[in-house]
């Protein structure tokens, strides 16, 4: 049976409470709260040191909601990629990414029978972006919208996390569209361009309705800027249900990704970062890159293989 790394923090949030000059002194509460979050990863002590410093500071900085440890379930810590929109943003390269249930609860306030996510990077701007519920249930002073969804506040001090050894390895130099749409379950391509006017092929995913389809932007379609996509399963009330293992969608993107990486269980983590299997409604993007190419996967069922190289 596989073990995970436990987090441990034990964080002393001391109660605070105005007194009379008749009363006499009284010692302030300080209540010993310790958070067990699970990782799912293996990691170095410097990557360690990062988890529990970040996890610390956003604990301290929002103890409205973290006051309340004992009633948060499911409680994950990871260290993951940013985002395409956290990079450019944030200037962040990987994030510390916290994640947990809340029962309902009115003194949870907005974050009530939510399911939570914060991500905390360091970097040109030091923050957290998460779930908007759940960050406004930490009482922070100024918060604005963030482009990934979502709301960001910064956060001083969270450490920059270096670049991580374990990078995918993707066996394909450039993206060409023939390739990548060969024998898949899609229909005939038809041509138009995109909104900067490059050239796009789109190609409608067989016995699913038109929301459904690839696209390949880039007047080269050799090697195109952006192969990407759009899949999602709904029942029959009409909610997403994210993509189950005997769904099209998980069996399309699963062979896209195969076409460009031999790195085992790439898909399926992308899947799961994403919330798309098992189906988590609201969790953040997931994605895996190197320098030249990278996928992104967000909780709508769109993804992205992105050709880092072409810039113009």
């Amino acid at each position: 049976m596989k073990t995970y790394p436990v987090l441990m923090l034990s964080l002393l949030l001391a109660a605070c409470g105005g007194q009379s000059e008749s009363t006499p002194p009284q010692q302030p509460t300080a209540p010993d709260i310790t958070l067990n979050f699970v990782s799912d990863q293996q990691y170095s002590q410097e990557e360690n040191d990062a988890l529990q410093k970040a996890t610390y500071i956003l604990a301290n900085q929002c103890r409205p909601l973290f006051s309340h440890g004992e009633q948060m379930h499911n409680k994950q810590v990871r260290i993951t990629p940013a985002t395409s929109h956290e990079q450019a943003d944030y200037g962040w390269n990987n994030v510390v990414e916290i994640q947990f249930d809340l029962p309902t609860d009115r003194e949870l306030g907005a974050a009530s029978g939510n399911h939570c996510y914060f991500r905390l990077g360091g970097g040109e701007t030091s923050g957290v972006r998460g779930k908007s519920a759940c960050i406004n249930s930490c009482g922070f002073e100024q918060v604005g919208s963030a482009v990934d969804g979502g709301l960001f506040t910064e956060l001083p001090g969270i450490p920059i996390i270096r670049n991580n050894v374990r990078e995918i390895v993707f066996k394909v130099q450039g993206l060409d569209s023939d390739y990548l749409a060969a024998n898949l379950p899609v229909h005939k391509p038809t041509t138009d361009h995109s909104d900067n006017d490059y050239k796009r092929r789109n190609w409608q995913i067989q016995g699913m309705s038109r929301s459904n389809i690839l696209q390949a932007i880039g007047n080269n379609q050799k090697n195109v800027r952006v192969f990407s996509g759009r899949c999602m399963e709904y029942n029959q009330e009409g909610n997403s249900i994210g993509w189950t293992p005997k769904s099209a969608c998980y069996k399309l993107f699963n062979q896209l990704v195969a076409k460009i990486t031999d790195t085992k269980g790439v898909a399926d983590t992308l899947m799961q970062q994403a919330g798309l299997y098992p189906y988590v409604p609201n969790a953040p993007d997931a994605i895996v890159q190197n320098k030249d190419l990278s996928i992104e996967v967000d909780n709508q069922g769109y993804f992205f293989i992105r050709n880092k190289t072409i810039r113009e």
